[in-house]
């Protein structure tokens, strides 16, 4: 009992910002002078396809840490349900942090418990909210993996850092490893 209580203290402190994504997970970034609205939000501006469709992780002029094309669609989508739109700027984030990890063993995985924390942090968040309000944060997740997951490299580098955060350490097959002696 007193690790359970010990664990959710942490976490608790790790989700002390209230709004479902781990403190240390946010930009501070200012967004650019020559942002637009959309519904209400400001978004940054639409970037050249050709450019933005160039490297993995794309045109992110606000650094929020979600590309701006992605950030526009989600103003479009889901301003009017601040639970969807709060769900879907999460789900944009997480995937692209795996952009940014580019197939990076340690990136990777690091990006992947920040995801499990953000995903925990958005859960407890609505643990005392209609179960409405948790379905509406988790209805965008396949919608916007498709906005981020546009292209071939960008699916290629998914996987990739999807196969480096499940993998097992060196330590942990050592560890197998010598129970087969």
């Amino acid at each position: 009992m007193k690790i359970l209580a010990q664990s959710a203290i942490l976490l608790l402190a790790a989700c002390a910002n209230g709004h479902g994504t781990p403190a240390h997970a946010q930009s501070t970034t200012q967004r650019p002078l020559s942002q637009q609205t959309i519904n209400g939000i400001a978004v940054p501006p639409e970037p050249d396809p050709t450019v933005n469709n160039a490297t993995l992780i794309g045109v992110d002029s606000n650094n929020n840490g979600i590309r701006d094309d992605v950030e526009r669609k989600i103003a479009t989508w889901y301003s009017g349900n601040a639970a969807r739109y709060e769900g879907a700027m999460r789900t944009a984030r997480l995937l692209q942090a795996y952009m940014v990890a580019n197939g990076d063993p340690v990136k990777s995985k690091e990006a992947s418990l920040n995801g499990q924390l953000a995903i925990m942090c958005d859960l407890m968040s609505t643990y005392e909210k209609p179960s409405t309000e948790v379905a509406d944060r988790l209805e965008p997740m396949a919608d916007v993996e498709k906005l981020v997951l546009n292209t071939d490299d960008r699916k290629s580098a998914h996987k990739a850092a999807l196969y480096f955060a499940t993998a097992p350490t060196p330590e942990q097959v050592q560890a197998q490893a010598s129970k087969c002696k």
